[in-house]
């Protein structure tokens, strides 16, 4: 039987944020929190402060992967979010420049191909696409939603 090194979502959702907060949001000034659910998530972000950019890393679902075989050590393909918003505030964005909001969601998903994942079997965080961010009554919010899936064993 092959073991592999045991893992949680919140051991996996706490490394990338310790990894975004010390390499990436350090740098760009820019705030790296680990929302409790979906809902909070949302919360957080909508309460960013004018010109702030806000990071936060959600776990969206996962699903069993491969585990034929594995006895006592089952995989796990979850799905991890990070919501990357840039609270516009009142002023003008001068033309010619990019879209602050994607700018900064290209930004880290450029970071995250390059970075190691920490308590993942791959090592890596498996882009799996980016969506606009909105609120439960429908309303858009001034960023990306960032999906990532990443495999880990966990013990029974």
């Amino acid at each position: 039987m092959t073991r592999h090194a045991n893992s949680s979502a919140g051991a996996i959702l706490g490394a990338m944020a310790k990894l975004l907060r010390a390499e990436f949001g350090g740098k760009r000034g820019a705030a790296v929190a680990v929302a409790d659910d979906p809902a909070h998530a949302m919360e957080l972000l909508a309460a960013g402060k004018p010109g702030g950019l806000e990071i936060v890393i959600f776990y969206h679902a996962d699903a069993p992967a491969g585990q034929e075989g594995l006895a006592g050590d089952p995989l796990v393909e979850g799905q991890i979010s990070l919501g990357v918003v840039r609270s516009r505030g009142l002023a003008a964005r001068p033309a010619g420049e990019p879209p602050p909001a994607l700018a900064d969601a290209e930004a880290v998903r450029t970071f995250l191909a390059r970075a190691d994942a920490a308590g993942t079997l791959t090592g890596s965080y498996e882009y799996a696409g980016m969506t606009a961010l909105q609120s439960r009554p429908g309303e858009f919010l001034h960023g990306y939603a960032l999906a990532y899936k990443v495999l880990y064993a966990f013990e029974t």
